[in-house]
């Protein structure tokens, strides 16, 4: 059967059902850890598209059922908006890549699916034309994680050239710098994205001083050594 829906500008769209209740399957667990009613738990197809979204019943301690999930096999996440807790993946893993597949079938449950969240780590640091040490606003700041994966964090350094960047699991991570306004792509530290320095997070730290210098388009690399801004010649 096709149902029937009337678009915005009055033309008629076929569309097909979705899929009945008893044909699909649910996912259910229980999460611990912080403030575990405000934890979203995604639920993504093996290629990264997003399929359904739960949270924690608050009448039931940190347990959830997400149910209307199609048959087939999914990766789950889970995270929190405010970027207190660090996102991780089922089960206890802190990639995309690394999660554990959740096979659904239809008409049954796919239960223990848990978590336990941990306090959220943190990237800070400054931006820098290298040039002229002023700081950098509006620089583009992003973390990638050891599967190549973008970490879900973006930010943008301030007018002060510091930035912040919250919510991350225990792991370690890549920081990309891209700005708009005349300067060259940089990881850090001066280096390129093959051969870019990891900055290890952990649970509940701060990991600062991921500083960047970045260089005017055409303009020299710069070195750190000995904690020193060095140009290349």
């Amino acid at each position: 059967m096709l149902l029937l829906f009337i678009a915005s500008a009055g033309a008629l769209v076929l569309s097909a059902p979705a899929p009945a209740l008893a044909d699909t399957g649910s996912i259910s667990g229980t999460v611990m850890g912080g403030d575990v009613f405000a934890v979203q738990v995604g639920v993504w197809t093996l290629q990264g598209s997003g399929v359904a979204v739960g949270s924690p019943d608050p009448m039931k301690t940190g347990a959830y059922t997400i149910t209307g999930i199609p048959p087939g096999t999914y990766k789950v996440e889970f995270s929190i908006g405010d970027n207190t807790l660090g996102a991780q993946y089922y089960n206890s893993q802190s990639t995309f890549a690394s999660a554990t597949p959740v096979t659904v079938e239809g008409g049954k449950d796919y239960g223990g699916v848990d978590a336990t969240m941990l306090p959220a780590g943190s990237i800070a640091g400054h931006v820098y034309d290298s040039s002229t040490n002023d700081p950098l606003g509006g620089v583009s700041v992003t973390v990638f994680n050891s599967a190549g994966e973008g970490a879900g964090n973006t930010t943008t350094s301030g007018t002060d050239g510091s930035y912040l960047i919250s919510g991350l699991g225990d792991s370690k991570y890549q920081v990309r710098f891209l700005s708009y306004s005349g300067y060259d792509q940089q990881w850090f530290s001066g280096k390129d994205a093959t051969t870019a320095d990891w900055v290890s997070v952990s649970s509940g730290v701060a990991t600062g001083g991921i500083d960047a210098y970045l260089v005017p388009a055409g303009g020299t690399r710069p070195v750190i050594r000995g904690g020193r801004v060095c140009l290349d010649s």
